[in-house]
């Protein structure tokens, strides 16, 4: 005979059992390639102090369109080295910036537009800190910088040829535990003028 309390009792143990049971979890495909881009490993290649600096001709035409350095700066009045991790592009290569001096450190699937944008201005012929290590006389060594904390996020630029822009991106780890940058891969879209997607 069920009583009130047996109900109450094979309820709970229903609840529980379906609680319980765990559902297959089906991965998240990674996003299909776009078929107006194309793609190049970067090998993960290392950006550190007193090496040379690390060029890329990202559309292959012989020319070198981006490098990737650090510099050392001495400063005498605040007892102070920086070793500034640096991107530097060529006159028609375009990177963007805000008036800080900062680069967006942009998301997978951030769109990447072709002008001006949340503060951002395309300029050719730039070169721009990403993070630094200040080496102090008197306090702890410390990082400071827009990119400070970036893993695999993705630094936007513009080709320009006959004109006209063609975008891409580059995407990268900053590493400051073991003071480096670290270069994965890259992309440039092959039409021109072109709104493109971070890391697709």
């Amino acid at each position: 005979m069920f009583t009130f309390k047996k109900i109450f009792v094979v309820l709970l143990s229903a609840v529980a059992f379906f609680s319980c049971t765990k559902k297959p979890v089906c991965p998240i495909p990674p996003p299909e390639p776009s078929p107006n881009m194309v793609y190049f490993n970067l090998n993960d290649r290392v950006v550190k102090p007193n090496q040379n600096a690390i060029s890329i001709d990202v559309n292959t035409d012989g020319r070198k369109d981006l490098f990737f350095g650090v510099m050392m700066v001495g400063d005498p009045i605040l007892k102070q080295d920086k070793w500034e991790f640096m991107v530097t592009s060529d006159l028609y290569t375009l990177l963007a910036e805000n008036l800080n001096g900062e680069m967006p450190v942009m998301e997978a699937n951030t769109l990447i537009p072709t002008n001006t944008f949340s503060g951002y201005f395309w300029y050719g012929a730039s070169s721009i800190m990403m993070v630094q290590k200040v080496i102090s006389f008197d306090r702890p060594d410390y990082w400071e910088g827009h990119w400070m904390h970036a893993t695999k996020k993705y630094l936007p630029f513009q080709l320009v040829a006959n004109a006209w822009p063609y975008t891409g991106w580059i995407e990268l780890t900053v590493d400051t535990d073991n003071e480096r940058i670290i270069l994965h891969r890259g992309a440039i879209c092959t039409q021109t003028n072109v709104a493109i997607k971070a890391g697709i």
